[in-house]
């Protein structure tokens, strides 16, 4: 069940308690009119004393419960929602929209560096910066939080894989074109993404591949900014690298790894430094 479910159910609690009390004191005000008291005591005003109170109790724990709500299912960064409020909405969605979402993996190159030369606090505010840029690139029902540090995952309603890249160049162009920035410098980013394929795909299984084809990327050790969308390539070469992994240990009790060293030559000396180890 996720949060936005829970605070209804509150909500629904909250008044079926306010109508009960209504109800009940509704109930004691007509017995005294009908029925009167023999004289005026401190009993006839126990009821309303105890309707004002019992409200108060209500709102209050109605209050907190919101509030716990709240922080278990918003970052305290961007107040955005977290991590957790993210995974239990897009489970929701995936469900009710099957494959016609993508999910989408987006992180801050250099950011630690830059909390390194910068600080921290000017860390945050950047942060805060790039979470609103790509809020504004969201459509109404599509998702977005800030998972852990410079990392935010994003739920685009896309089941074309075009249509996806043209959403994330607009994303990144809105963070790169970040103008309020209390830096000079601009922000790259590593962006990876998974078209929602079935109806048994899982939220693990899905931020699993966005994050695998983002790291795998050619261009991911660039400077600059890099996509990648999760496909039949990525899928081939990691299906590749499991079966040379499940083969190696039969393999080197074959004797079919061998080593070959290349010199290092000094020529000052005129002579043999060293030497690399290369592999085939």
């Amino acid at each position: 069940m996720n949060f936005q479910k829970k605070k209804w159910i509150y909500q629904i609690e909250f008044l079926l308690f306010v109508v009960l009390n209504m109800g009940l004191l509704w109930f004691y005000t007509g017995a005294v009119k009908q029925y009167g008291f023999p004289r005026q005591n401190i009993w006839q005003i126990l009821p309303y004393f105890w309707f004002s109170l019992s409200m108060a109790g209500a709102v209050l724990a109605v209050y907190y419960q919101k509030l716990s709500l709240d922080s278990r299912s918003t970052d305290a960064l961007t107040r955005g929602m977290n991590e957790s409020a993210f995974r239990m909405e897009t489970e929701e969605k995936m469900k009710e929209q099957g494959h016609a979402c993508a999910l989408v993996i987006v992180d801050i190159k250099k950011f630690s560096r830059i909390e390194n030369w910068y600080g921290r606090a000017v860390g945050d505010e950047i942060l805060k910066k790039v979470y609103g840029a790509m809020k504004l690139c969201m459509k109404e029902g599509e998702l977005l939080c800030r998972a852990n540090a410079d990392r935010f995952y994003l739920l685009f309603a896309e089941s074309d894989a075009e249509e996806l890249r043209k959403r994330i160049y607009q994303l990144d162009d809105a963070v790169y074109y970040l103008e309020t920035l209390p830096i000079k410098e601009r922000l790259f980013l590593s962006i990876g993404a998974y078209l929602i394929k079935e109806d048994e795909d899982t939220f693990a299984h899905a931020l699993d591949c966005a994050n695998y084809c983002r790291r795998e990327s050619p261009d991911y050790k660039d400077r600059n900014s890099h996509m990648e969308i999760y496909n039949y390539t990525f899928q081939d070469y990691r299906e590749r690298e499991r079966r040379y992994h499940d083969r190696a240990d039969a393999a080197l009790e074959a004797g079919h790894f061998h080593m070959y060293l290349q010199p290092k030559y000094e020529l000052e000396q005129e002579s043999l430094a060293g030497a690399e180890a290369l592999h085939l």
